[in-house]
Parts: structure tokens; sequence; C-alpha cells
């Protein structure tokens, strides 16, 4: 009977009404532990080598956080879409390539997206050229270029990262020539020559560099030479020596090559500044080759045109006014046996004046007449 009480039972912890409450030193005890305990902890975790350490920890953190969030953006990729305008160059200095198709090239590229946007606006064409190199190594002829690769190589792409995946159209023809050099003589523009007594030029001779298959083409035109361009000068309008005035040089049809020295010495002589004169009525007048009139008439409505100016030297306008001057200002038209039968043609007018008078164009100065050269009845 003893033995049944002695042992514990299954029913639980004893209750708390049946425990001992703890007695006041006992309670004050555990104050001061826990009290101890915060204190110790907070002098280990907020300690000088502790937050020196916690410092060191932030300061890799943070930058690796926002490498990583960079990384994030940059792996990000998007698609674009832009035209650029391309300028070709050859690698070699003594060849010059030139675009033969279009200059605008539409672009596709894919890359971080934010700097696929950037990269579309930094093509605006006046935001300067993409410039497609030319081997050095091509002969004279037309090729043509893959302009992808070429493209990809611009820095506004190849250094953002962004790829060229595609370019509208794909290929771009070129034509390499040979650059070649000549001297050219220096002249002064033909209608500036006309009221000057003399000119000279320092130097006499310039040099053009200029592709050898355009240079050829600008000679079959006509004779090759440079111009000096003085029209920004008032001294050509004063009669009287003027000089050295120092001005640009062009070539005539060959407006984009290199001319050097850029710039003349020119010195003038000007003649007395022109007179101007109206002809009232220039007659019109046939000259005939062969025989053609003793077969045909020829017909043409025109006999005189009206209102005809003129201008040169003053004392030559007076002997024109006073009809003293020869030959005597007339307009003529030729006609030979070829125009026999043809019905009506255009002809052009040559205009006879005497020397020194020139005729002053305008829109309305007559150029042509028509004419028809007609069998005469019973031949």
């Amino acid at each position: 009977m003893d033995e049944e009480q002695d042992q514990p039972t299954l029913a639980g912890p004893t209750p708390i009404s049946r425990r001992n409450p703890p007695r006041a030193g006992e309670r004050r005890s555990m104050v001061r532990r826990t009290a101890s305990v915060g204190r110790r902890w907070a002098r280990d975790t907020f300690s000088r080598e502790q937050l020196v350490s916690n410092l060191k920890s932030i300061a890799w953190v943070i930058p690796l956080t926002i490498l990583i969030w960079v990384y994030a953006e940059r792996a990000q990729q998007d698609d674009g879409s832009t035209t650029v305008t391309i300028e070709v160059k050859s690698a070699d200095p003594t060849r010059v390539a030139r675009l033969a198709s279009s200059r605008s090239i539409s672009t596709s590229f894919k890359g971080p997206k934010a700097r696929v946007d950037q990269a579309a606006k930094q093509f605006d064409p006046r935001s300067g050229l993409v410039q497609v190199f030319v081997e050095g190594d091509r002969p004279p002829g037309v090729y043509e270029i893959d302009v992808r690769q070429q493209i990809q190589k611009d820095p506004r792409f190849y250094d953002n990262g962004i790829t060229v995946t595609a370019c509208e159209p794909p290929v771009v023809t070129v034509e390499v020539d040979l650059l070649v050099e000549e001297d050219l003589e220096v002249r002064p523009h033909p209608e500036l020559a006309q009221r000057l007594n003399r000119f000279s030029f320092e130097p006499k001779k310039v040099k053009v560099s200029a592709p050898a298959k355009l240079l050829a083409q600008a000679k079959a035109k006509g004779p090759l030479f440079a111009r000096v361009d003085l029209s920004g000068y008032p001294e050509v309008n004063t009669p009287g020596t003027h000089g050295p005035l120092r001005a640009p040089v062009n070539v005539p049809f060959l407006p984009d090559v290199r001319v050097w020295p850029e710039n003349v010495n020119a010195t003038l002589d000007v003649k007395p500044a022109d007179a101007q004169f109206r002809i009232d009525s220039l007659p019109v007048n046939k000259v005939v080759v062969g025989d053609v009139e003793e077969t045909h008439r020829i017909v043409y409505q025109t006999k005189f045109i009206p209102n005809v100016v003129v201008y040169g030297p003053a004392d030559k306008i007076k002997q024109l006014e006073a009809g003293t001057v020869t030959p005597k200002p007339e307009a003529r038209f030729r006609v030979t046996p070829l125009d026999a039968g043809a019905g009506k043609i255009n002809r052009e007018l040559e205009y006879v004046l005497p020397e020194g008078i020139r005729l002053k164009e305008d829109g309305t100065t007559l150029k042509t007449i028509e004419i028809e050269v007609v069998k005469k009845d019973g031949v």
C-alpha cells in the first residue's frame, strides 16, 4: 500500500497552485542575472571591433548589391531599329571609294534595354555618319560591300554592348578608283574676264587631286582649269588696279575634289564701268548653206526681236547709239540642205554684236526661232 503511494503519477506537472512561490531574494537574483546577460550581449554586439566588422561587411555588400542590380538590368535584352547614314572610305590613300547606291541603311539591333533607345537617338543624321571602309588592296572597279559588320564596329553600337542583327539593304555598291593629281591653270570667271584689262594670279597653277574616272569625264566636257572666286570683292566693280586679293579657287565640273593651295593672290586691272543700251528692234537674218534657196522657200515668222538690251564700254555704247559702229547688230540662224522637207524645226539664234558689246541675257532673251524649208511651187 505504501509502495503504491511512493511511485510517481502520470497525471502531468504539479498544478501551479501547489508550487512554492519564489522568494523575494530569488527574484532579485534572477533580475540581476538577466540584466547581466543583457549587458554582456550589448557589449559584445556594439563593441568597437564588432561595429568596425559590421561596417566592413556593409562596405562590400552594398556595392555588390548595386552591381547585381546593374547586371540584372543590363541582362534584360531589348530590340530596336534605326536608320543610319553611311560614307565609304578606302583604306589605301592612293585610292578613293565612292558610294554608288543609297546612303541610308535601315538597321535592326538588340542589346541592354536601357541603351537601345539611347542608341537609336544617337544615329540621327545630324549626329554624324557611319564610316564603311573598303580594303586598300582592291583594284579599280565596282564592288558590293556587306555593311552589317562595318556598322557593328561603330562605337555607338560596339561600346554600348549592342549587336546589329540585320541591315536593309544588306549590301551597298561602291566604286573604287585611283586617286590622281594634276596641275591646273587659274582663270577668272568668263564674265569677269570681259571686264578686266589685265589680271594675274599667284600661283598661276594649283594642284587638284581627283578620281581618275571623274577627271576624265570632266575633261570630256571641255578644257579643265581652276576658277578663282572673286564674287565677294567689291573691287571687281571699281575701275582701276586692285590687289593682291586673296581668294578661293575651285574646279568647274569637279566640285568635290581637293585643291591646293586653296587660295591664290589675284591682281586685277578693272575696265571702266560698262554702260547699257536698249536696241528697240534687232533684225533676224538667215545664213543659207548651199543652194537650198534655189528650190525651196525659207519660212519664218520672227523678222525682228524687240527690246534687246546690250552693255559694254561707254565709248562703244555711244558709237552704237550713233550707228557708227560695225558690224551692225543682228540675230542670225543657219539653214542647210538637210532642213529641206523636214517640216517645222527650231533653230538656234546667234547674236552678232560689235566687239566689246555684250548681250545682257535674262529669262526673256529669245534663244531659238521656228523655221520651215518648203519646196517652191512648180519645182
